[in-house]
């Protein structure tokens, strides 16, 4: 399969089930590396539609995801032009921009100008981030019973994300939800069929422990993992952990330094001392130890403190 196509006419890629089949062939690491990912954007902006707003939006979001300052800028730039056309996807997704200060300064109220234009068109991602913004008053004034609405609406039409932000106050007893484990287990349940991570995470760590379920090592194995491979970075240092140090399963160094490498990878400094201190204490045999001390200088870079002192 080819990786590029799969974020092709895409809308919401990373919930599909298209993209976790070119995960599981093996193109995931493409998006860790900087090459190849701009190869990627390269291909597809070659095939692209460039008076189809379908296409331009596909497009915007691959260069949101890609979070490079270049790729923000452009991502801005295309997002301005269809949402002239008034296209409501791209509402929403120029409103993401301003809640996280992508390429502008973050602009709550023009977030959720924005959020609720698309979520007046039944704009499903919109109603859960609108959602979202009246449990904390985001760029509004907190309405829970509003919030709420929004999100049940969001899982009546089975958006995952809304699934896990039901769960989430059911796990914490907060936006108007009591605590109660066993309901935010059901609801990271539903959210982890549309592999999204924090829910398969979340629903792992569940397992782990027996909270709110069956203990099941397992099972909560198998959601760290896919957490993990879909590019959770708490799934990728937890799993380094570990099999590192050979908790809850054997002790496995190969498997410890492909996750620890999965973190690296996403310039986690604990990922890039892990793996450094690995090839150093010959862990990860048959390479450089100069590679190694490499990724121990880049995880100081970063300010690990364990790095320096090693260093």
């Amino acid at each position: 399969m080819n990786y590029a196509f799969c974020f092709y006419r895409g809308r919401y890629v990373s919930d599909t089930k298209e993209y976790v089949s070119a995960i599981r062939a093996g193109f995931f690491n493409i998006s860790y590396d900087p090459k190849k990912r701009k190869q990627m954007l390269e291909e597809i902006e070659r095939i692209i539609d460039f008076n189809s707003s379908v296409d331009l939006y596909a497009f915007a979001h691959l260069l949101y995801d890609d979070k490079d300052k270049y790729s923000i800028s452009r991502c801005a730039s295309i997002l301005d032009i269809i949402v002239s056309w008034n296209y409501v996807p791209a509402k929403y997704l120029l409103g993401q921009m301003y809640f996280f200060g992508l390429g502008c300064k973050t602009d709550l109220k023009k977030f959720h100008e924005l959020a609720s234009e698309a979520a007046k068109e039944n704009f499903i991602p919109a109603k859960n981030s609108l959602g979202v913004a009246y449990l904390n008053g985001y760029g509004c004034k907190v309405d829970v019973a509003k919030g709420k609405e929004l999100l049940e609406e969001c899982v009546q039409a089975h958006y995952g994300v809304a699934y896990f932000n039901i769960g989430y106050g059911y796990h914490t007893g907060s936006f108007g939800y009591p605590k109660d484990m066993y309901k935010a287990f059901e609801y990271y349940k539903e959210a982890s069929t549309q592999y999204y991570t924090r829910a398969c995470y979340n629903m792992a760590v569940m397992y782990l422990g027996g909270i709110g379920c069956t203990k099941d090592i397992e099972k909560g194995l198998y959601e760290l993992k896919w957490a993990a491979e879909l590019g959770y970075l708490k799934a990728q240092t937890k799993l380094g952990d570990i099999y590192y140090f050979g908790e809850l399963t054997k002790k496995n160094l190969d498997s410890a330094y492909h996750f620890y490498m999965l973190a690296a990878e996403q310039k986690d400094p604990y990922g890039m001392y892990s793996v450094g201190y690995m090839i150093i204490h010959d862990e990860k045999p048959f390479i450089e130890k100069s590679i190694g001390y490499a990724w121990l200088r880049r995880a100081a870079d970063a300010g690990y403190e364990s790095a320096k002192k090693y260093l």
